[in-house]
């Protein structure tokens, strides 16, 4: 047997592995695709100590929604109209499910995830360093090398920036020095790679989250308004952000940008597919042979659209319920807990979560969503490992009796 900790970070390591495994296939050390790494780690760990817990009644629920999209999928593949394409996305979408229900066999206790965080800081630690790296070594050259489709060579500078945007987000709660440096570095990392949404949407997280939490008068609001205009002005004129402006300029020149006019096009053809098909989709995976009449993987660049356009509006409706259920839940057990260690610990991966949600509108896609789902499950089994301790602890506390009526004793 081995030890309870040595058991939390293997089933951390592991599962980072797979969930990570497209942003580590660059590292030389890997013989086999972490991927698979991952999967045979998770699974003789799980044979070595394979005891769980009860799932509480609210997150099955979840699990039931979750389950009957995936139904719903499965089902929309009998018309697919790419049947070639269909098998490998499918593949695909059925690893990213999985990735969501592995945490309830090794999430025990909240100390099973202990080790969580900062082997995703690691890795997050890893990609800026390989930006800052390439930045000072071969300056715009960096763009070109990152920007090969060979993830072996180097990660997609897109995924390689919601990757490090992430990290940052989860750590907004943490403010010493060290924390404070890192996210700086994290920043830093996505404005020299220059991708739009990952900049947008994480500001605007940051912006919103130190707005509530720090400012409590005008002053300071103003303040802090003044210090971000600042800081933001300071980028700008710095030379690794000429990617970035370059490309949020391109959206509003004459030219045109071509990652934009092309999502753009995709989800406004989406719809009007949608409208045109609305119970039975296009059958998935046809995406891209509805749309260009290639059979690749493609998507309209939004989760919820992908889905209406390939399985129907059930299926996208399954899927809003599923975030529905997945956010209420969210709001109810942070404000529940007691504890302030167990609600920062919620509140991290809350916010983490909300920022792959905001995500999944501009470049995600059902498929590629490890993260979003895998997140949520470790939250969800975060939370069940906490209800099942309180309720635990409540069975265990003596009992008297007075005046023939059972009470706690106090």
């Amino acid at each position: 047997m081995i030890s309870t900790s040595f058991r939390t970070f293997l089933f951390a390591f592991f599962f980072m592995l797979v969930l990570k495994s497209g942003y580590l296939k660059w590292i030389p050390i890997w013989v086999l695709d972490p991927l698979y790494v991952g999967f045979l780690g998770l699974g003789l760990l799980y044979f070595i100590s394979p005891k769980t817990i009860p799932i509480s009644k609210n997150i099955q629920q979840i699990l039931i929604i979750l389950g009957a999209l995936l139904t719903w999928i499965i089902f929309s593949c009998i018309y697919t109209s790419s049947p070639e394409i269909f098998k490998h996305k499918l593949l695909k979408t059925v690893l990213v499910f999985i990735l969501f229900f592995i945490p309830f066999l090794f999430i025990r206790t909240k100390n099973d995830i202990k080790y969580f965080i900062s082997i995703y800081n690691a890795y997050a630690l890893i990609g800026a360093l390989l930006v800052i790296r390439a930045f000072v070594m071969h300056k715009m050259e960096m763009f070109t090398i990152i920007g090969k489709q060979e993830e072996t060579a180097v990660p997609n500078y897109l995924f390689l920036s919601i990757f490090l945007c992430s990290a940052l987000i989860l750590n907004l709660p943490k403010n010493k020095l060290p924390d404070i440096l890192f996210k700086l570095l994290l920043f830093i990392s996505m404005v020299v790679l220059g991708a739009r949404s990952p900049i947008l949407f994480g500001t605007l997280m940051i912006v919103v989250y130190y707005s509530l939490k720090y400012i409590v008068n005008v002053q300071k609001l103003v303040l802090f308004y003044g210090v971000l205009i600042g800081i933001g002005a300071v980028f700008l004129s710095w030379e690794g952000s000429e990617r970035l402006i370059e490309r949020f300029g391109s959206i509003t020149s004459v030219r045109g940008n071509k990652s934009f006019d092309t999502r753009v096009s995709y989800q406004s053809k989406s719809v009007d597919l949608i409208l045109e098909r609305p119970v039975f989709g296009t059958g998935f995976g046809s995406f891209a042979r509805e749309m260009t009449g290639e059979d690749i993987i493609d998507t309209p660049h939004n989760l919820f659209l992908e889905i209406g356009f390939e399985t129907g509006i059930p299926g996208m409706i399954l899927l809003i319920i599923f975030f529905v259920y997945l956010f209420n839940y969210m709001i109810k057990m942070i404000r529940k807990v007691r504890q302030q260690e167990d609600k920062e610990l919620l509140l991290r991966y809350g916010l983490i979560i909300t920022y792959f949600f905001l995500t999944a509108f501009v470049s995600l896609y059902l498929s590629n969503s490890k993260d979003i789902f895998a997140l949520s499950g470790c939250f969800l089994a975060i939370c069940n490992a906490l209800i099942f301790e309180e309720t635990r602890n409540k069975k265990s506390e003596p009992i008297y009796i007075v005046d023939h009526k059972m009470v706690r004793e106090v």
